[in-house]
């Protein structure tokens, strides 16, 4: 009696999200982190680069039809898909925009997005693929990306005098809930009023708005207050960067948003 081979089950892919890439999400809109999401899919995962799988050439018309799309809205357009990569570059997601040497094609990098491997840990077996990565690997460096990094002399107390010793001896790693805040940059101000359908956000008056909101020192959290109300009070396209510098001019007086 014969009885049928085994068939393996396949490996379960998906993709992990960093502490420093969740906090650079915060800048964008809801509709530019689901996309973000979808660049993960057909970046390296070791390297975070696109646009060089075997001998593709990805163009802005090709990119698109890899991008989601959302219920009740039209399917995004090379046109949109540029201007993802332009506002994800405002918030640092994206970098190295350029050509392919190869064939000119279309390429650019995930600078968040690589999975950062300890030297000290064993390489990968050398019989794996390295198109594909191994679930535990995955989870065990998004494990180390979320949770709060031991500085080098930490980690050399550890190795010398023993993980259980050293860890009663090693300062408490800082909580992780509570990051500092975000100090707010010209892209990172631009690049989520775009995203917010205002108008005229690179014009010279609304960069003087920019200059101020940085030179006070407004936090990240602060702006985007700021702007969740501008965006409550108009529609898409009819929202103004006046709105938003009105509501931290109030702020600043002692009136809440």
């Amino acid at each position: 009696m014969t009885t049928a081979a085994t068939v393996a089950p396949k490996r379960e892919r998906y993709i992990s999200l960093s502490r420093r890439e969740y906090e650079a999400l915060k800048l964008v809109s809801p509709q530019d982190r689901a996309h973000y999401a979808d660049l993960k899919w057909v970046a390296h995962f070791k390297t975070g680069i696109v646009g060089e799988f075997m001998k593709e050439i990805l163009t802005y018309e090709k990119l698109c039809a890899k991008l989601s799309a959302f219920p009740g809205a039209q399917p995004p357009t090379a046109q949109d898909a540029e201007q993802l990569v332009q506002r994800l570059a405002g918030a640092g997601l994206v970098s190295d925009i350029g050509k392919r040497a190869l064939n000119e094609g279309l390429r650019f990098r995930l600078p968040l997005s690589p999975i950062k491997e300890s030297p000290a840990e064993p390489a990968q077996d050398s019989n794996s693929s390295p198109a594909a990565s191994d679930p535990r690997s995955v989870l065990k460096s998004s494990k180390k990306e979320i949770t709060t990094t031991l500085s080098s002399e930490e980690k050399n107390a550890q190795e010398r005098s023993g993980a259980g010793e050293a860890s009663a001896q090693a300062t408490p790693p800082t909580e992780t809930t509570d990051p500092a805040p975000q100090a707010l940059t010209r892209e990172a101000i631009e690049a989520r009023l775009i995203a917010g359908g205002f108008k005229y956000p690179q014009s010279d008056k609304s960069r003087a708005f920019y200059v101020r909101w940085i030179d006070q020192r407004i936090s990240f959290e602060r702006f985007e207050r700021a702007v969740q109300s501008a965006e409550a009070r108009a529609p898409h396209g009819e929202r103004y960067p006046d709105a938003v510098a009105e509501k931290l001019s109030r702020k600043s007086a002692g009136v809440a948003l």
